[in-house]
């Protein structure tokens, strides 16, 4: 049964030092996969993905990343993962498989009829938006308990809700997807004049929307950009990666990690498998 816990952090964003063997990237490792999107979710979804969790293996280090999942583990009820501020350590039971539906940032409140401000940093159970069709999907998930059902399943069951459900704020999404590209140091002003809106209107709209205002938004964008870079190429300077992520300089990309991982730069540059 899945077990998520908040991560134990020590006054400095730290977490503190445990006996426990270090959580390996949510996203890392043979043990991950990405499944291919049906077309019709594409403009929905991240990816659809699931992870099996080895003995070796059980402690899960989730980090931000502007997203809002649905996970579904063994035995357990579906949860909703909201967006993040802050890194979490997910306990996971040694054979368990895990498998999620992982939102477009800006997508998932107006399918899951929640401010996204309202799931912040939390997980909640998907029955208590989604009732009467997570019944159902239990029942039906009972006869087969595998992951690849589980996930069928669930990205089966987005797939119906999206039908009918009104657009999200498209001016949010498009201003989240220039943050994506372009990680500005100070996005707020730029973007409130783009959109003829006041900088109180835009963040009450991103708030809505991706659970926190433009400013956290490109901060983690940054920080997941330079964490891609680091990992895909071991050999590049951190120096180099803060300056090609937008960071003011290293010591800025330093503290950003530290705060949204727990972690220095170069001890997570080191899992070589991360995405």
């Amino acid at each position: 049964m899945l077990s998520i816990l908040p991560l134990n952090v020590t006054t400095s964003g730290r977490p503190e030092q445990t006996r426990e063997p270090a959580p390996r990237l949510a996203s890392t490792g043979p043990a991950y996969r990405e499944v291919a999107l049906p077309k019709a979710l594409q403009p929905y979804l991240e990816c659809l993905w699931w992870r099996e969790v080895a003995e070796s293996d059980p402690h899960t280090l989730v980090v931000p990343d502007g997203c809002i999942d649905l996970i579904w583990s063994d035995n357990a009820a579906p949860l909703i993962a909201g967006p993040a501020t802050k890194p979490i350590v997910a306990k996971l039971a040694s054979g368990s498989s895990v498998v999620g539906v992982r939102f477009r940032p800006g997508i998932a409140p107006r399918l899951l009829d929640v401010p996204a401000y309202e799931l912040l940093d939390i997980h909640v159970p998907l029955a208590a938006v989604w009732e009467g069709d997570v019944r159902t999907l239990r029942e039906r998930g009972e006869a087969r308990s595998d992951a690849e059902t589980r996930l069928a399943l669930l990205a089966e069951l987005v797939g119906s809700r999206i039908v009918g459900t009104p657009r999200p704020d498209d001016d949010v999404v498009r201003a989240g997807r220039w943050l994506m590209e372009h990680r500005p140091h100070r996005p707020v002003q730029a973007l409130a004049g783009a959109l003829f809106v006041s900088e109180r209107h835009l963040l009450r709209r991103f708030t809505q929307a991706m659970g926190y205002g433009p400013k956290t938004f490109a901060r983690v964008m940054r920080f997941q950009y330079a964490l891609r870079q680091m990992t895909q190429s071991s050999s590049a300077p951190l120096a180099q990666v803060a300056t090609t992520a937008g960071f003011a300089d290293q010591a800025h990309m330093t503290r950003d990690f530290y705060q949204l991982s727990g972690l220095l730069p170069s001890e997570l540059s080191r899992d070589k498998t991360a995405r």
